[in-house]
């Protein structure tokens, strides 16, 4: 028997599939997309600006091919600005308007001062669709780091832009879009000694799972789950101060059947981890930006300015943790964590293959100038897969990527939405279908039926057969639930149809099928002194569907029918739509034969039709293919009469054609 609680309300109204229903949806603002907006919890240190009225400088229209827009008038405080759009950051003419407001009094957290004017450059709603640079002229004083922010004037929030080089003269940032920036300067020695914790913590606002990739994401879901995860510690858990970890485990089932540590069934949050993995975090290279500016031998880049942007971003807004992307700079591999917490100069970062894992950092160990700082290395894997295989790899190169600068937060809120209203994956993930067979004592097959994650299937045998209708290269595994799933056949299915059999207990039974499906993703490799892609294919995660299958052990009191008892000349009366109103009946009757085999009335024996009686009286006639075709009936305690009679019609692929309904009589 199932030790699972037994008919919930939502079982016993066989709308128990959590795709069924829908929550509260999450409500998207702009501000999601393009900046913070003060969402989640309010910083410890509140900024805010009283500016001046604002003054225009310059605009320009750039087209698919890119260009310089620059601020040029030697009067200007901003002169020497310039928004660098690399070729192919917008398919459609985009003007840049650039103005800025001058900074009468403010309120920033301690130890910052505002390193310029506030920077207004609207180019309009459409984020880039790769990063473009803005060069910033600045005053950073000998002992200072400078950092730009997105300002929100409502809230007051900054973030940080990630940076891509600085002196003493001018800031380089990386971004999408533009917010009201904020250039400002802190002491270095401040950004040294910070002990900041944003309140994020594994275990508890990471997701449940680990990172496996799926069949959309073969290498990983590394950006995926760090995205999605810091979205919902913004926006999602002040709804109802429910933390991510275990939320949205086998979502589908509802929380009285969770399955904690049983990963495979937490369908819909893989998928959500998936699309954002494939859709919405490509890391994009700097490197055409890289290759455009230039800058002297006093320019501060790579480990240092990394690290002190992290620590700057830190103190500016300590409620909010930030992405990292983590690189092997020898054969161009990356991987993506959550830095969460700083304590002097380490970092302590969220894995997504171990998203408990509370323990692992990353060090900063500063030189004996600050460009000879060194931040790393970190030691970890794309995904567990390499892990599994034994494999470890070493990162030397860490990459601060903020939050909203380079990631539109709108559409990875909108991801949520769709679980919500059970369309994730929808598009983006193969359609699955399963089928049920049962048999009879002699092994023929007396029914074919497609299960449904929507509704319960009710079997009319205590064994069953279930297979997998797949339009790709796929294998399945079979599950029963238990306590804990416990793992009843798994499959190895490439081309063919394979059947998995599972033994039923009377009741429901809640079966769980997880499907593979052969990935195709690329990995990148060094040959020589060039990195290069290759195809990497192996199995993954496809999807997990718990299936309710209820079986009632049947009662015959008035005795069975043998096959000599049935034996006969029957004719069928056809009820098309099973609505129970009789159509037609058929004009020529069939002679069912003592033997098994089936006849005309005028004796001739049909070849490849055959027929039996099994237990509970239960009939079942068949062609050469019962693929092709099912037709089954329970014959009457009197051996007289066929009722709930059925014919169910297959494609070649075994999907359902059509199904009608008879009853029969002795002619």
């Amino acid at each position: 028997m199932c030790a699972y609680p037994q008919s919930p309300k939502f079982l016993r109204e066989k709308t128990w599939y959590r795709a069924a229903w829908f929550p509260t949806l999450f409500l998207l603002s702009a501000c999601q997309g393009t900046f913070p907006g003060g969402d989640g919890a309010s910083p410890t240190e509140k900024p805010s600006l009283t500016t001046g009225p604002p003054v225009q400088l310059t605009s320009m229209t750039v087209d698919a091919t890119g260009g310089e827009i620059s601020v040029t008038d030697d009067a200007s405080p901003l002169t020497g600005l310039s928004v660098f759009v690399p070729e192919g950051a917008y398919t459609a003419p985009t003007t840049f308007r650039i103005a800025y407001e001058p900074i009468l009094a403010h309120s920033l957290p301690s130890g910052f001062e505002p390193a310029a004017p506030l920077i207004d450059i609207d180019h309009g709603p459409t984020r880039a669709e790769t990063p473009f640079g803005v060069a910033i002229p600045v005053e950073i004083p000998e002992g200072y780091f400078g950092m730009a922010f997105f300002y929100d004037r409502q809230s007051g929030a900054l973030e940080g832009i990630p940076c891509l080089a600085q002196n003493s003269r001018m800031l380089w940032v990386a971004t999408q879009h533009c917010s009201p920036i904020l250039p400002a300067r802190v002491p270095i020695t401040t950004l040294d000694s910070l002990k900041i914790d944003t309140g994020f913590t594994p275990g508890v606002d990471t997701w449940q799972f680990q990172n496996w990739g799926s069949y959309i994401s073969g290498g990983g879901n590394c950006s995926g789950m760090s995205l999605s995860s810091m979205w919902y510690y913004a926006y999602g858990k002040p709804i109802d101060n429910v933390p991510l970890h275990d939320k949205y485990d086998a979502w589908a089932l509802g929380s009285e059947l969770a399955t904690p540590g049983f990963d495979l069934d937490d369908d819909s949050a893989i998928k959500l981890c998936s699309v954002a993995q494939k859709n919405l975090t490509a890391i994009h290279s700097f490197d055409d930006l890289l290759k455009h500016y230039s800058w002297g031998a006093d320019t501060m880049t790579g480990d240092a300015a990394t690290f002190y942007s992290i620590a700057a971003s830190f103190k500016a807004y300590d409620k909010h943790p930030v992405y990292l992307v983590v690189e092997n700079t020898t054969d161009g591999n990356s991987h993506a964590v959550v830095c969460y917490r700083i304590d002097g100069h380490t970092l302590y970062v969220a894995d997504p293959n171990h998203p408990a894992d509370r323990n692992r950092t990353i060090s900063y160990t500063p030189g004996s100038t600050l460009p000879e700082g060194r931040l790393g290395p970190y030691k970890a894997n794309q995904s567990l897969w390499e892990e599994l295989l034994g494999l470890q790899r070493t990162y030397d190169r860490v990459h601060f990527r903020g939050r909203t600068s380079i990631f539109n937060m709108v559409e990875i809120g909108k991801l949520w939405n769709d679980m919500a209203a059970g369309g994730i994956g929808q598009g983006e993930f193969p359609s699955l279908r399963y089928l049920v067979v049962e048999r009879d004592a002699a092994g023929s097959i007396t029914r074919t039926s497609e299960l449904s994650t929507l509704t319960s299937f009710e079997a009319e045998r205590a064994s069953v057969e279930v297979a997998l209708d797949a339009s790709f290269e796929a294998r399945f595994h079979l599950y029963k639930y238990e306590s804990l799933p416990d793992v009843v056949a798994h499959s190895s299915r490439k081309d063919e149809k394979e059947m998995l059999t599972v033994e039923l207990s009377p009741g429901e039974n809640l079966i769980g099928l997880h499907v593979e499906g052969k990935a195709a993703w690329q990995e990148s490799y060094r040959d020589g002194n060039e990195i290069k892609l290759r195809d990497r294919t192996d199995w993954r995660w496809a999807g997990f569907d718990w299936l309710m299958v209820i079986y009632q052990e049947n009662v015959n009191p008035t005795g069975a029918c043998s096959r000599e008892d049935t034996a006969g000349t029957w004719r069928r009366a056809w009820d098309n739509d099973c609505d129970g109103v009789i159509d037609y009946e058929e004009s020529e009757p069939r002679v069912f034969l003592a033997d098994g085999t089936v006849s005309t009335v005028d004796g001739v024996v049909l070849e490849g039709y055959g027929w039996n009686v099994g237990e509970d009286n239960y009939v079942n006639f068949w062609t050469d293919d019962s693929w092709f075709s099912s037709d089954s009936a329970t014959v009457s305690a009197g051996c007289d009469t066929m009722e709930n009679g059925r014919s169910i019609y297959y494609s070649v692929v075994g999907s359902i054609d059509s199904a009608s309904c008879w009853t029969a009589r002795r002619d």
